[in-house]
């Protein structure tokens, strides 16, 4: 059977953390997407399940997809396919035979590992094609497409219970944002942080979604950080958020996300108590990229 143990993503309950971690007024809450399952963990199962869902008998046959070298999407879809026996195929924007941890997991697990330059890598007509021939599903960067946004909305729909004043969640490709907006969880302010990516693409989706679900858009961008690097002070505010709270952050997405979030609400970004609903979205193995925060990752 092609999904068996994870024939959907199970529900979780929002955990509090103590809201003096961003000031006095918030009463602060994160939902725990990283525990989803140890590897095919946070948003990425989300958009995966979407995908999935659209043709399953072609993803039995293969799955292929891309991303960088520390792509937490590559690295959640092989372990989904090792789980389920499945042939993968990743195609890596990295000079040839670049090693990092994640790759190194991708090999293990069986993976077929394509290096691609930077204008071939973005056709995706190009590795459309090259699934079609194979007759195997072609999954874009990230997740991205509506079936990566009908996945994480399907999620979001389950949670209606739980009201909201602000949402936070870091964005990449915009897919698990606009399937938060898009979706039927109680909630009017959504806060978007941008992790250094330079697509205005992604702003005005997000923008459009927003006003077209009535729904009002806040953008936050930290002009220190880029996207794969982190500035030393976001680095040392994830290090003291773990300290404080005891929840470990990735690098790529949820430790800016906290900390445009710490920024805001220490310049007076709150005027009477709030409900806030973090996302965490997982990707803890991308720490193993940096060696202050490699204790953090998620065993693989």
């Amino acid at each position: 059977m092609l999904q068996n143990q994870w024939s959907s993503p199970p529900v979780l309950s929002p955990q509090q953390l103590p809201g003096h971690a961003l000031g006095h007024g918030i009463d602060l809450y994160v939902l725990r997407l990283d525990t989803l399952h140890p590897q095919v963990s946070g948003n990425k199962w989300l958009k995966l399940y979407g995908w999935l869902q659209t043709n399953p008998s072609l993803a039995q046959q293969g799955i292929i997809t891309k991303g960088g070298a520390w792509s937490n999407h590559v690295h959640a879809t092989a372990a989904w396919c090792k789980q389920h026996k499945t042939p993968f195929t990743v195609i890596i924007k990295a000079a040839a035979h670049t090693r990092t941890a994640m790759l190194d997991d991708v090999r293990q697990w069986g993976g077929n590992i394509i290096f691609s330059h930077r204008h071939e890598f973005y056709n995706d007509a190009h590795w459309q094609a090259l699934a079609d021939a194979q007759q195997q599903l072609y999954i874009p960067m990230g997740g991205d497409g509506p079936p990566g946004v009908k996945g994480v909305q399907a999620y979001f729909n389950q949670l209606t219970d739980f009201g909201v004043d602000a949402m936070w969640c870091a964005t990449g490709t915009g897919t698990t944002a606009a399937g938060i907006l898009q979706s039927a969880l109680p909630f009017t302010h959504f806060h978007a942080v941008n992790p250094g990516i330079q697509d205005a693409t992604v702003d005005a989706l997000l923008q459009t979604t927003a006003a077209t679900h009535q729904r009002q858009l806040h953008m936050h961008h930290l002009p220190n950080d880029r996207f794969g690097r982190c500035s030393n002070e976001t680095i040392d505010y994830m290090l003291q958020w773990q300290a404080t709270t005891g929840l470990a952050t990735d690098i790529m997405y949820t430790g800016k996300l906290l900390h445009a979030m710490q920024l805001y609400y220490a310049h007076g970004g709150i005027a009477a108590p709030q409900k806030i609903l973090l996302i965490h979205t997982g990707g803890l193995q991308g720490n193993r990229s940096h060696p202050l925060l490699r204790v953090q990752s998620m065993g693989v």
